[in-house]
C-alpha cells in the first residue's frame, strides 16, 4: 500500500509537468548524456567557471543515469521522470525500513507514509537533477549500514560503500559524511574493536575504487586531482566575492548602460547586446517565439530585494507611421499627441511614473532612480513603456546605488505583446561578470532559456577576475587548499557568513531562486513552507526522545549534520537540504509517538507491515 501510494502520488505529479526542463544544469545534464549516447565522452562546450569552459567538468552520475534512460526510451523528460517516480516509490520504502530500524514499525510506517505524500520528495521526481537518486543512493547505503551493524557481514557495509562512492559521484557533499561514518563504526558501535576497524578499512577501500576512474579522467584533462567536481572552485569563487568586494572593481558598477538593438528576419528575432555603447555579443530566438504581432512594447524588469535602481531609461522607435501615436518629453516622460514616436527618454526625475509607464505598484522613483520596491523576492515585476511601440533600440542606465548583485538579476524587457502585467515577450540581460542572456517571458514571469552566451567585453571582465582570484585567496588549485585560504584570510568574516549559511540551512521558507517558474511561485513556496515546518519543529523535539536508541539514531543525525556543516561553506538552499529530509521526518515521527504516549493517548494508531 505504501509503495503503490507513493508512485500514484509521483507519477500524477509528473504528468502535470511540460516535457522540458525547469532549472539550467539540467541542459548541460542532458547535453552530456546524449553525447554519452554518441559515443562522445561527456562532450564539450560547456559554461561552469572562471576555470573550466570546455570539458564537461561537473559530477558523472546523473549524465550517466540520463544516458541509460535514453538509451532505452530515447532522449524523453517524461520517461525520465517516470523512472525517477519509481525511484521515489522505493525511497519511500527505505524510510520505513530505516525507521523501523531505528525506532520501531509504527514509526517507520508514519515517517513511509508522510514522505509519501511530503511535498519536497515528491518535487524532486520532476526536478531532473541529480537530488532523487542522490536521496535514494544515500538512503540505500543507510540501510546497508544498519545491516552490517545487526549482521556484521562485509558484503554489507561494502554495499553501503559502494552506494555512498556513487552517491559522492552526483554530490561530493557525501565526503563530509565519511569521517563521521567512522566514528560511528570504530566508537559507537558495539562489538570487537579488530573487526569495526577492517569494516571501516573496507569503506575506505572501496570509496577510492568507486571515485577513481572519474578522479583519473579530470587528472589527465585538468591537469589536477579534483576526485569528483572540476568546477568546485566555482563556488570558492562565490565564496571569494562574498568576502572580498575589491572583486566587484571588475564588474559592472553604477552608471553601467545595457543598450540592446533587436531586429527581425527569416531566420529569427534577433537581439544585440551593448556594453557602454561597445558590441558585447548577439543572441537569437530562431523559433520566434513572441513578439511576432503588429505591435510590441518595451520595459524594465527588475528582482526586487536586490540593489538594481534604474539611472535612466531611452527607446529608439524606428517609424512606423500610424503605428505610433506619441511623441514624448524627454525630460518627464510625458506624452503629447499629435506626431510620430521616435525617441523616448526618461531620467526619472519627479514623483510618480505617470501616464508613460505601465507598471507593477512596486516600481517607484525614489531620488531620481526608479526602484522595485517589492520584498517578495521575485522577478515577477514589469515596468512597461506604453508611449512608444516596435522599438528597436532599448537601452537602460544603472542608477547610482545600482551594485553587482542587482545588476545580475534584472535587464530589458522586450517584444511584448502588449503593456499590461501578465505579458509574453523576451527578458534580456547581461551578468556583471559579462555572460549574455535571453529568456522568454510567459505571463509576466521569465520562462524558458532561448541562448546564453559570454559577451565580448566580458571576456575582458573573465580576465580581470580570473587574474583577481590568482592574486587572491582563491587560485586554481585543490578544494582543500582553497579551503584554507578563504579562511585564512578574513576569519572573522569568513566564520560569520559560515555561521549564517548554517542557520539558512534550516529555513522553512525557499529563497535563493536562479529560475522562475510554477516551481518558484508564490503559492508553492508558501506550500513548502507550510509542509516543512512542522517537521522541522517536531525533529527538534525528537532529538530529546532518542536517548534509547542513540546508537542506530546518531547515524541519522551524522548524515544531517554532515550535509548541512559542509553545504554552509558554499551556500545553502532548500534544495541542498531535501536529500536529508527523510531522516528529519523519521525523527519527527517518532516525536509524535513519544508525545502521544506521554499524553496518555489510549488510541494510538497501531499500523503493521501489512499496511505497506
Amino acid at each position: 500500500m505504501l509503495f503503490v501510494l507513493a508512485l500514484a502520488v509521483r507519477v500524477a505529479f509528473v504528468l502535470t509537468l511540460e516535457n522540458r526542463y525547469y532549472y539550467f544544469d539540467t541542459a548541460h545534464y542532458d547535453k552530456a548524456a546524449k553525447a554519452l549516447i554518441a559515443g562522445q565522452g561527456f562532450g564539450e562546450g560547456y559554461e561552469f567557471s572562471q576555470f573550466f569552459r570546455k570539458e564537461y567538468a561537473l559530477t558523472p552520475l546523473y549524465p550517466i543515469f540520463l544516458a541509460a534512460i535514453y538509451f532505452i526510451f530515447g532522449p524523453n523528460f517524461l520517461a525520465v521522470r517516470l523512472v525517477e517516480s519509481l525511484l521515489g516509490a522505493f525511497l519511500c520504502l527505505l524510510i520505513y525500513k530505516i525507521g523501523k530500524r531505528v525506532f520501531n514499525e509504527t514509526v517507520g510506517l508514519w515517517a513511509g507514509y508522510i514522505s509519501a505524500i511530503f511535498p519536497h520528495l515528491i518535487f524532486l521526481c520532476g526536478l531532473l537533477y541529480v537530488e532523487n537518486l542522490f536521496t535514494f543512493l544515500l538512503a540505500a547505503g543507510l540501510w546497508f549500514c544498519f545491516r552490517w551493524h545487526d549482521e556484521r557481514r562485509t558484503a554489507h557495509i561494502a554495499l553501503a560503500s559502494l552506494l555512498f562512492g556513487l552517491a559522492c559521484l552526483g554530490r561530493p557533499v557525501v565526503f563530509a559524511f565519511y569521517p563521521f561514518l567512522a566514528l560511528w563504526m570504530i566508537f559507537i558501535v558495539h562489538g570487537e574493536r579488530r573487526n569495526r576497524i577492517i569494516a571501516t578499512a573496507v569503506v575506505v577501500a572501496i570509496t577510492i575504487l568507486t571515485l577513481a576512474p572519474w578522479t583519473i579522467r579530470n587528472y589527465l584533462i585538468f591537469g589536477k586531482i579534483t576526485p569528483v567536481s572540476a568546477a568546485s572552485e566555482k563556488y570558492l569563487g562565490e565564496s571569494e566575492e562574498f568576502l572580498d568586494q575589491k572583486i566587484i572593481e571588475a564588474l559592472p558598477v553604477a552608471g553601467d548602460e545595457l543598450k540592446i538593438i533587436t531586429t527581425s528576419d527569416a531566420t529569427g528575432h534577433h537581439f544585440d547586446f551593448y556594453y557602454n555603447d561597445e558590441f558585447d555579443g548577439r543572441l537569437s530566438d530562431s523559433l520566434k517565439t513572441f513578439g511576432n504581432g503588429n505591435r510590441h512594447f518595451a520595459g524594465i524588469m527588475l528582482r526586487s530585494n536586490l540593489p538594481n535602481e534604474v539611472g535612466d531609461f531611452k527607446i529608439f522607435a524606428r517609424p512606423e507611421g500610424e503605428n505610433n501615436h506619441h511623441t514624448t518629453d524627454s525630460t518627464h516622460g510625458a506624452a503629447r499627441k499629435g506626431a510620430i514616436d521616435r525617441f523616448f527618454y526618461d531620467d526619472f526625475e519627479r514623483g510618480q511614473l505617470g501616464e508613460a509607464w505601465q507598471a507593477s505598484e512596486e516600481f517607484q522613483i525614489e531620488s531620481g532612480v526608479l526602484r522595485n520596491t517589492a520584498r517578495d523576492d521575485s522577478w515577477e515585476h514589469l515596468a512597461i513603456c506604453q508611449q512608444v511601440t516596435n522599438a528597436d533600440q532599448v537601452a537602460l542606465r544603472w542608477g547610482k546605488h545600482a551594485g553587482a548583485r542587482g545588476v545580475q538579476e534584472g535587464g530589458l524587457a522586450l517584444r511584448l505583446d502588449r503593456a499590461a502585467p501578465r505579458t509574453n515577450g523576451y527578458l534580456a540581460w547581461r551578468q556583471p561578470k559579462g555572460k549574455l542572456l535571453l529568456f522568454t517571458l510567459e505571463n509576466g514571469a521569465p520562462g524558458k532559456q532561448v541562448a546564453v552566451a559570454m559577451g565580448k567585453t566580458g571576456a575582458k571582465v573573465q580576465e580581470k577576475l580570473r587574474a583577481s582570484i590568482n592574486a587572491g585567496a582563491v587560485k586554481n588549485q585543490s578544494f582543500t587548499d582553497n579551503l584554507l585560504a578563504l579562511m585564512a584570510k578574513d576569519p572573522p568574516a569568513f566564520f560569520s557568513r559560515y555561521l549564517g549559511e548554517f542557520v539558512h540551512f534550516w529555513k522553512p521558507m525557499p529563497d535563493r531562486f536562479y529560475s522562475q517558474n510554477e516551481f518558484t511561485a508564490s503559492g508553492t513556496v508558501w506550500l513548502s513552507a507550510f509542509a516543512f515546518t512542522p517537521v522541522l519543529v517536531l525533529f527538534i523535539i525528537g532529538l530529546f526522545f532518542i536517548k534509547k536508541n542513540r546508537r542506530e539514531a546518531s547515524l541519522l543525525l551524522f548524515m544531517i549534520l554532515s550535509t548541512a556543516l559542509i553545504y554552509s561553506f558554499f551556500m545553502t538552499k532548500a534544495r541542498y537540504r531535501m536529500p536529508v529530509e527523510p531522516y528529519m521526518i523519521i525523527i519527527a515521527a517518532h516525536a509524535v509517538h513519544v508525545l502521544m504516549l506521554h499524553l496518555n493517548l489510549k488510541k494510538i494508531p497501531r499500523m503493521t507491515g501489512a499496511e505497506i
